[in-house]
């Protein structure tokens, strides 16, 4: 569907020359496909052809050598998530010794094989959190980047129990920050109800920032219709401003390649629309790569935020910079309609003009102690400002 094996590694070879790192999603929990060995449905018979290092053969087709969880015992490490459709997909058992290391063999094997340098870790929650530790000490996966997808429940899933799984997991592995997606579709699609003070706390950011995958959208939460249920509709409005806070923001942040070079929004289908493919808007390019600029010359160090007035429409956060990096503030707006002001915020930059790195002509100045002189700073509605000192420039 996608290309040959010999295109694959074109492409990862064509990514590795320019310092691009090639991932590989692992679906390390369950599998699908097989003879009709069990009750008819083929669930665990899965007999691979011209393959020889991770056959599964059960003659018996009752799971009696141990490759599979079938049961609710040592739930919620082991059990049998019947992810997809019960009679379809089984899910691997990472106690069995012999699953593990036919995994870990593959993980190898792949890395070699295609070039693979970074591994994102499907659907967590349903491997053994011990295993991934092994999995990434292994052969050619050892002290390499990966991120996990722990997702329970996007709106439901709490900052607390994304740490204790880094925990279980020996911090193996960072994590897609959903708790912080949550607030950022809040903001997006409230139409300027959102309290945004809810910026400052509650994502994995904010706590564990060197643990955090930030992100805006992804394939999990955005298809084109909404995808089978028609629930994944992902951000419905003002992307750009969910992106002006992860570009800048501590974390590691993930632009969805549908925002960057694609259409950007789900579209719901249209009978009447011939060549209707289920998205549309315009792509954000034109708005990630300006952030993604002052991200790699700005936006390094810790964060504090800095709000003073207007906390339920105005979030105002500095970083602060690092030996590199010589830090900037961001300004985002929820109001619908109005330009907002924040005044007399303490920037710790003292007697200096600070300018919109975005729009370099909007210019504010800070007195001897570092405070922001009037008209103060600000970003327009439904929008925002990066600010950094004109001598950074």
């Amino acid at each position: 569907l996608y290309g040959t094996e010999a295109e694959l590694q074109t492409l990862a070879n064509t990514l590795n020359a320019r310092g691009i790192v090639p991932m590989v999603d692992l679906v390390l929990n369950h599998m699908a496909g097989g003879s009709n060995a069990e009750s008819g449905v083929g669930r665990y018979n899965y007999q691979p052809t011209a393959h020889e290092t991770f056959e599964k053969v059960d003659p018996a087709g009752n799971n009696s050598n141990g490759y599979f969880n079938v049961a609710t015992m040592g739930e919620p490490f082991s059990y049998d998530w019947g992810h997809g459709a019960a009679n379809e997909t089984a899910d691997l058992n990472q106690e069995n010794a012999y699953i593990r290391q036919g995994l870990k063999n593959w993980g190898a094997w792949v890395s070699a094989k295609v070039g693979y340098r970074a591994y994102r870790w499907d659907f967590t929650q349903g491997i053994e959190p011990w295993f991934m530790p092994e999995f990434m000490n292994y052969s050619l996966m050892k002290d390499r980047f990966s991120v996990m997808e722990y997702w329970t429940d996007s709106r439901e899933a709490t900052v607390r129990e994304h740490a204790t799984w880094l925990a279980l997991t020996d911090y193996a592995s960072t994590s897609f920050d959903f708790p912080l997606r949550e607030k950022l579709r809040l903001m997006c699609d409230l139409n300027g109800t959102f309290n945004m003070y809810e910026l400052s706390r509650g994502g994995l950011v904010h706590s564990y920032p060197q643990w955090a995958c930030t992100f805006v959208d992804s394939h999990d939460t955005a298809r084109a219709y909404g995808g089978d249920d028609q629930t994944k509709v992902g951000l419905t409005k003002n992307k750009e401003m969910a992106y002006a806070y992860i570009l800048t923001s501590e974390g590691i942040p993930c632009v969805f390649g549908h925002d960057y070079s694609e259409a950007t929004y789900v579209d719901t289908f249209s009978p009447n629309d011939p060549i209707d493919d289920g998205w549309t808007g315009t792509n954000l390019a034109a708005q990630i790569n300006p952030l993604i600029d002052i991200r790699r010359k700005y936006a390094g160090g810790t964060t504090t935020y800095i709000s003073t007035m207007n906390s339920n429409d105005l979030y105002v956060a500095k970083r602060n910079g690092t030996a590199t990096k010589p830090g900037c503030i961001i300004v985002l707006n929820d109001n619908m309609t109005t330009t907002l002001y924040d005044t007399g915020v303490n920037t710790d930059w003292a007697s200096t003009n600070l300018v919109d790195a975005l729009q370099t002509n909007h210019i504010v100045s800070t007195d001897v102690g570092g405070v922001v002189q009037s008209p103060g700073l600000s970003a327009p509605p439904r929008g925002y400002r990066v600010y950094v000192r004109q001598g950074d420039l």
